[in-house]
């Protein structure tokens, strides 16, 4: 077989012939509203998630956007919401996406290009700026756990008043970010225990009790899975070390255990869409690998693709016509899992 001819290995499939709509990677021009006139306070309480269409908004009451840092959007925690640019059509769902950077940054990339080809596809979404170092350790995961109750409680009012055609939510995560991701798959018992010393944990308490954080589909691109076997080490030092000696070290294992997804994943987890290149220098693809086989031992609809060769890091791979059909198949996946 050509190196350059795509090797799809499908696990369980949930559909897979899916053209891309026309100017499918244009830009988007969302609808833009001015941040000042929405204090942060009054975030939970919006009710159409358009409101803040291509602004940055902030992810805690507490924790107010400090200007310039990650991605011109500051280093506190926040969510950038895109709508679909033809605001006649009413979106087929929403995906929340955590770009990667190996918690020490966001790739731009992997957040609001890909928000905007979901645009095109009819989907609105929303790019969470999670917490990197040098304060991550677990805030990360609340963060994205932040961003999941504030989209439930935004869809459940536009879900009933029929502004958006699905009360589903995606989360899509690249490379750390998929390891963000993949978190939230996991019993949310775990999180809590973990942040209950965190004075965030208080703020979430109410939305906690009304809505469930755990997305309805995972979607993975050469995600971060494991912090053992097969280990992203850079990930791992910077997510759990607290200074700079390595975190290889034998009395770590155990939190590391508990950190990787493919030993942890159990009934509730949601059906996952992956995919990864078999010589991914810098995330081996084992990390996709286990996470499908555990994913079809708990009988979770899993799709997994598999290309032979490919970069880390390739985002929509718009350079890479052979691994550029990804994203086709990502849509036809959501297509047959949000509706």
């Amino acid at each position: 077989m050509g190196k350059r001819r795509q090797f799809i290995w499908q696990l369980m499939t949930g559909g897979l012939a899916a053209g891309l709509a026309p100017n499918a990677f244009s830009k988007v021009g969302p609808m833009v509203k001015s941040f000042s006139q929405n204090p942060a306070n009054e975030i939970e309480g919006l009710d159409i998630l358009a409101e803040y269409a291509g602004e940055p908004q902030a992810l805690w009451a507490s924790l107010a956007l400090d200007g310039p840092g990650h991605d011109g959007v500051g280093t506190a925690p926040s969510l950038v919401w895109y709508w679909p640019k033809e605001t006649s059509n009413i979106p087929k769902g929403l995906i929340l996406i955590c770009p990667g950077g190996g918690y020490l940054r966001h790739a731009p990339h992997e957040g609001r290009d890909i928000a905007q080809f979901l645009n095109n596809q009819g989907y609105a979404a929303g790019v969470v700026h999670y917490t990197v170092k040098p304060k991550q350790h677990y805030r990360p995961f609340q963060d994205i756990r932040r961003a999941m109750l504030l989209a439930r409680q935004r869809v459940a009012k536009a879900f009933t008043e029929g502004k958006i055609l699905s009360h589903k939510i995606g989360l899509i995560g690249f490379s750390a970010g998929g390891h963000v991701a993949a978190t939230m798959g996991r019993n949310p018992a775990f999180l809590i225990n973990k942040l209950a010393a965190d004075p965030l944990q208080v703020q979430d308490d109410q939305l906690l009790s009304l809505y469930n954080p755990v997305p309805d589909v995972l979607v993975l691109g050469y995600p971060v899975i494991s912090m053992t076997t097969f280990a992203h080490m850079g990930s791992v030092k910077t997510l759990l070390s607290h200074d700079d000696k390595s975190v290889g070290l034998p009395d770590n294992l155990a939190l590391r255990e508990q950190f990787s997804h493919q030993l942890n994943v159990g009934p509730g987890f949601p059906p996952t869409f992956l995919f990864h290149t078999a010589n991914d220098k810098a995330v081996p693809v084992q990390n996709s690998i286990s996470l499908s086989e555990a994913c079809i031992k708990q009988g979770i609809p899993t799709e997994l693709h598999l290309f032979p060769d490919g970069k880390h890091g390739i985002g929509l791979a718009q350079n890479f016509p052979y691994l550029a059909v990804w994203p086709s198949l990502m849509i036809a996946w959501l297509g047959s899992h949000i509706k």
